[in-house]
């Protein structure tokens, strides 16, 4: 009886979405997204409006689905309205601050930056289901020199990958100087 109403109360507040966002109640919409988790469908909608492929087995991904990656930047790209400007997503990951910024009519392009191959797939995949034309995904990482450098990262929080010997794993990847920064900007 307890999880049948869970799920009922969560479906309310999935219908209940659009009048939430105008209200800025979507911290409420975590709530919404703990009680009607479901597996096996293909992609969930965040708190913060973009989908992004189900991967409950990643931290990341349930950080950003349930607004758990706070509101800060999202509040910030919402609200950016006096000039164009260019995002670089440096360390992308799943690609929601890129998806974000590029949902802001005055984005005029986002570059999403992940080094790592299988997070890269899932944040293509990511722009692909949002239909973002506006973002461009680049697989590399930006270090002090260009070349190779071992990225380290932990299977259960792909977020939490880094050059700094910090993680289970590691793989080499591609690396630019931080010039490719001045490069994408001009």
């Amino acid at each position: 009886m307890r999880v049948l109403l869970a799920r009922v109360l969560g479906r309310a507040m999935l219908r209940a979405e659009p009048l939430m966002r105008s209200l800025h109640l979507m911290r409420l919409w975590s709530i919404s997204v703990r009680l009607t988790r479901r597996r096996g469908v293909p992609v969930t909608k965040t708190v913060y409006g973009p989908v992004l492929s189900t991967d409950w087995e990643d931290h990341q991904f349930y950080l950003c689905v349930t607004g758990r990656s706070g509101f800060k930047l999202y509040d910030i790209l919402q609200e950016r309205r006096d000039s164009d400007f260019v995002f670089v997503d440096v360390g992308a990951n799943i690609g929601l601050y890129s998806l974000l910024a590029s949902g802001n009519a005055h984005c005029v392009r986002a570059y999403a930056l992940e080094p790592n191959p299988t997070v890269f797939r899932n944040l293509l995949g990511n722009i692909d289901h949002n239909r973002a034309t506006g973002v461009e995904a680049i697989k590399l990482g930006i270090a002090d020199e260009n070349g190779a450098k071992t990225f380290f990262f932990k299977d259960w929080h792909r977020g939490l990958g880094n050059f700094l010997e910090r993680g289970d794993h590691r793989l080499d990847v591609h690396v630019r100087d931080f010039s490719l920064l001045d490069e994408i900007c001009d």
